[in-house]
């Protein structure tokens, strides 16, 4: 099964395509997210993508702005419907294999 494309998916080589499916102005916030939790001691793809999740249920939680909820909304869809990605994401944030200890 394919993922669906997102209307404003536009991926560039510098750009990975888990973040290409987020409007521009959020790709920051989601990428601040990803190095939060590699920065608490995530070191498997997995171990990242399920503590964003929690991360960003927490700040859905206490967001006092609709654009807050928004973009905590649609970043936890994407977490679920298109997890492969952020898997993949993950991993490039990991590095070469041996970069962290488990």
């Amino acid at each position: 099964m394919t993922e669906d494309p997102v209307p404003y998916a536009v991926a560039t080589p510098a750009l990975h395509p888990w973040l290409a499916g987020f409007r521009p102005k959020d790709q920051p916030m989601i990428r601040a997210w990803f190095a939060y939790c590699l920065s608490q001691g995530a070191r498997r793809p997995e171990a990242i993508v399920d503590m964003v999740q929690r991360v960003v249920s927490a700040k859905l939680e206490w967001s006092v702005t609709t654009t807050s909820q928004t973009l905590c909304e649609t970043t936890l869809a994407a977490l679920a419907h298109r997890r492969g990605q952020a898997l993949a994401y993950a991993a490039t944030l990991l590095g070469p294999p041996g970069r962290h200890a488990a």
